[in-house]
């Protein structure tokens, strides 16, 4: 138990903190925006490499939509771990959120991927398919098979809830 003591501490203060930087983040991001005509700044902040000016403000939103959704993702998490350590397993709010934690994670791929995709489409004016593996854990298919293994969890979470109900009801 004192491991997930450990956890619930390390999840609650990265989450407050992500909150955090992205309060600062979003407010010098929105002035440089306002009062700059041009953004060169924020292209060092991104992994899109930019050279048209039109697709700053896909950048900036992108950032902004991807930032959110992380700290959602890991308010989920921080409120699972915070159920754990209640020892509250298997209720229906843990099932909901494992569900939410990989339908956001699946979504953070997918908003990063259609920024990227529109972003080529305006810097260069084609579309080229390829198939690149990355190894590290921040690659497109870790997070795909993360969301898909959070989804999968939720699901053998909701039969436990359904069997944990039934031997109630037999007692």
């Amino acid at each position: 138990m004192n491991s997930l003591k450990i956890l619930r501490t390390f999840i609650g203060t990265l989450f407050y903190l992500s909150v955090l930087f992205y309060i600062i983040s979003l407010g010098l991001l929105s002035y440089m925006k306002l009062f700059s005509q041009n953004l060169a700044a924020i292209e060092n902040l991104h992994w899109l490499s930019i050279n048209a000016s039109a697709t700053h403000d896909l950048i900036f939103y992108n950032w902004i939509i991807v930032s959110l959704l992380y700290i959602f993702t890991l308010k989920h998490f921080k409120d699972l771990v915070s159920d754990f350590y209640r020892k509250d397993f298997f209720s229906i709010h843990q099932i909901n959120r494992l569900k939410n934690i990989g339908i956001l994670i699946l979504s953070i791929k997918a908003v990063q991927f259609l920024a990227s995709f529109i972003s080529i489409l305006l810097t260069e004016a084609k579309i080229e398919f390829g198939f690149h593996i990355n190894y590290d854990f921040t690659g497109t298919l870790f997070h795909l098979v993360l969301g898909l293994f959070f989804l999968f969890l939720s699901t053998i979470f909701k039969i436990a809830q359904q069997n944990k109900n039934e031997i109630n009801l037999t007692i």
